[in-house]
């Protein structure tokens, strides 16, 4: 997992306040942004509107790697809790498929049930 035990700590108290029902986001909710576990590169980051064909290779890999983490993170506090989650209204295994077809989002909403 490329992430920083802040950046770690930082989702799982967005988890547990779902858990608790009292996610400012939306009580068993949290709204969680990829760009908060992804690896800094000035490539990717520092543009705005579209990444150049040059970076697009690192901006995906960067989030392929930011969706594994959150992904890594997600079953850890569903392990730990025994609850189910879904990611965008997808169950962990239809959420892997979907990192494995890069298909990633800037924006994931994690509802704890």
């Amino acid at each position: 997992m490329h992430c920083t035990i802040r950046q770690a700590v930082g989702i799982w108290d967005e988890l547990k306040d779902a858990y608790r029902n009292c996610n400012g986001y939306g009580g068993d909710t949290a709204e969680i942004y990829s760009y908060r576990l992804e690896e800094y590169s000035p490539g990717v980051h520092n543009r705005r509107g579209d990444i150049p064909e040059m970076f697009k290779e690192d901006a995906v890999r960067i989030a392929v790697d930011a969706a594994n983490a959150l992904l890594e993170i997600i079953v850890l506090f569903r392990e730990k809790y025994e609850c189910r989650i879904t990611i965008n209204g997808l169950t962990i295994p239809q959420w892997k498929k979907e990192i494995k077809k890069e298909i990633l989002f800037h924006r994931y909403h994690v509802k704890i049930i």
